[in-house]
């Protein structure tokens, strides 16, 4: 579930894809998904911390924090 909101760009480093659903009988494509978007300022500065370790990390490169 992870890799595809993230392919479809509904979960980022500066975004949350806070909820999201398909209508009834939709296919289960980014195109047809309603989703509400979260952009709270505390959670995305504790996410994109996360992110930046995670990615340095799997760089081999040891994190600044």
């Amino acid at each position: 579930m992870w890799k595809w909101l993230i392919a479809n760009g509904l979960f980022t480093p500066l975004n949350n894809a806070e909820s999201l659903m398909f209508p009834l009988g939709a296919p289960c494509d980014r195109s047809d998904v309603v989703w509400n978007q979260g952009k709270l300022s505390w959670n995305l500065a504790l996410q994109t911390l996360a992110w930046g370790r995670f990615l340095a990390e799997r760089q081999g490169l040891e994190p600044v924090l």
